[in-house]
């Protein structure tokens, strides 16, 4: 087990989003986008490390083949049924008995956790839905199984759930994570539940996805109930999002960090359109975006938030 102490990490993952080969299905090539090159990732991932180094001490960067391997692994070699909260890094035959696609919804007033399918409807309709199932083939013998998710930080979502499973019928024995938080391992196991992981994180400053800092990535960001009650999902850089709660950047180095976000977006957007011979606009995404301009080629929407930034830091 790999052990990171007092780092920001960063655990990589468009390459899997985009292409489609994950549990996430091809959101992307079903639209007709090609996909970037991976030199276009590569230069991507170094000018994000670069930015980042500069705002904190220590980065590690944990690759996507590095994720996939370690959740895959545990999954696939675990003796217990699994249901999974994270498609990102699970292959389309993982030994998976179902879903549970959920995201924390924030509102003014609090934080729900819904489902990414069907933003407008709680966790616990489908977790019943799933409980029913699982309790319907297992017949007589109450259901074990174990919870799979890419990352545990506080545990305090996968708690809630636990606790719905266990009042539907379903006995939750273990948790499978590529990284957990080494406090959070502690307490699961004070609770009778053990957690398997691959990497143990140690005191460190964050633990955030690569998805996340990139404007139109599926899966990305916070999802949020907008002015107008629409569900839109918010990235980690301003004007989208707020980097500063999210992702632990500090204050004084939040515009910095959002424009080199607007431009790693812009140059991957740019890369796809060359690479797809067409435009490629904001209703092509798959999920709605704050603060985003509706219906305008997504490098026109970002080059327009770039200098909404700008005009933003200049008064």
């Amino acid at each position: 087990m790999e052990k990171l102490e007092k780092s920001y990490v960063v655990s990589e993952d468009i390459g899997l989003i985009l292409d489609g080969n994950s549990a996430c299905g091809d959101v992307y090539k079903q639209k007709g986008m090609a996909l970037p090159s991976s030199q276009c990732l590569k230069n991507l991932r170094s000018r994000f490390k670069s930015d980042l180094t500069s705002i904190f001490n220590r980065v590690d960067v944990i690759p996507q083949s590095e994720m996939y391997f370690i959740l895959n692994n545990l999954v696939n070699n675990c003796s217990y049924p699994v249901v999974s909260l994270d498609r990102v890094y699970l292959s389309k035959n993982s030994r998976v008995e179902g879903f549970l696609d959920l995201t924390r919804l924030r509102t003014e007033s609090k934080v729900l956790l819904t489902s990414r399918n069907f933003p407008n409807a709680f966790a616990f309709q489908e977790v019943e839905a799933l409980s029913s199932k699982l309790v319907e083939k297992f017949e007589d013998s109450v259901p074990e199984v174990a919870l799979a998710d890419d990352v545990i930080f506080s545990g305090e979502s996968l708690i809630k759930i636990i606790d719905m499973l266990n009042g539907r019928g379903v006995r939750v024995k273990e948790v499978l994570s590529a990284i957990c938080v080494e406090d959070t391992l502690e307490k699961f196991k004070s609770q009778g539940i053990d957690i398997k992981t691959g990497i143990l994180l140690k005191e460190n400053v964050d633990q955030v996805c690569e998805r996340d800092f990139y404007f139109g990535i599926a899966q990305s960001g916070m999802t949020t109930m907008n002015k107008f009650n629409q569900v839109v999902k918010t990235p980690y850089f301003s004007p989208f999002g707020n980097p500063e709660e999210r992702a632990s950047i500090p204050s004084e180095a939040v515009t910095f960090f959002s424009q080199g976000c607007i431009d790693r977006s812009i140059d991957l957007w740019k890369e796809m359109e060359t690479a797809s011979g067409k435009e490629i606009l904001t209703s092509d995404l798959p999920e709605k975006i704050n603060n985003a301009q509706e219906g305008v080629r997504v490098v026109d929407a970002l080059e327009n938030a770039r200098v909404s930034l700008e005009e933003d830091q200049a008064q």
